[in-house]
């Protein structure tokens, strides 16, 4: 990767990008990936307990480890992202009982289909998230046994995933923005 972007700078086909560091708050960072862990383990200890792991499924844990940073947009349509995980979720376990188990065709054409399907699903609601296409992939690598109860899993942790995020994270990042703000007014 690094021998062909110098590459494509050195051929002039890319510009030079200049690295400019980002500052963080290590306490508040600390603070906020401690408190992700907390809540994660909780879920894993109910979802395992429940014995339904798909609720933690790691593309969910990326997804709200997105959903919990400062800004982040997705939580302020929290319905629509639950949708569209989920509906990907679904989207794989049909291309999957469809495609695979019962007409016979290889996996990589239900997952073929699958990708088409998980693609179509984010354009038309507008709305790209890597891990609701690595949820429809997901269903191609769990148990034929688990995939009638994949998509609920799915739906379970991603809502519960987001109002914790929203709960948790989006009103403190909120308070300590208005704070800053009012600060600076004065």
């Amino acid at each position: 990767m690094i021998l062909g972007r110098a590459l494509l700078t050195k051929l002039k086909i890319r510009e030079e990008e200049k690295y400019n560091p980002v500052k963080i708050n290590v306490k508040e960072n600390a603070f906020d990936g401690t408190l992700r862990v907390a809540c994660m383990a909780l879920l894993g200890v109910a979802a395992f307990a429940m014995d339904w792991k798909y609720m933690i499924a790691p593309p969910l844990l990326v997804a709200f480890t997105e959903f919990s940073r400062k800004g982040n947009k997705a939580r302020k349509i929290p319905v629509k992202v639950v949708a569209v995980i989920t509906g990907c979720g679904l989207a794989g376990v049909l291309g999957r009982m469809l495609l695979h188990v019962q007409l016979g065709l290889p996996l990589a054409a239900a997952a073929f289909a699958e990708t088409a399907g998980f693609l179509a699903i984010m354009r038309i609601n507008k709305l790209f998230l890597p891990p609701a296409g690595a949820i429809t992939i997901l269903a191609m690598l769990i148990p034929e046994g688990a995939l009638l109860s994949f998509p609920l899993q799915i739906l379970l942790g991603s809502a519960t995933l987001m109002a914790i995020s929203r709960l948790l994270f989006m009103s403190r990042q909120e308070e300590k923005a208005a704070e800053q703000e009012r600060g600076m007014a004065n």
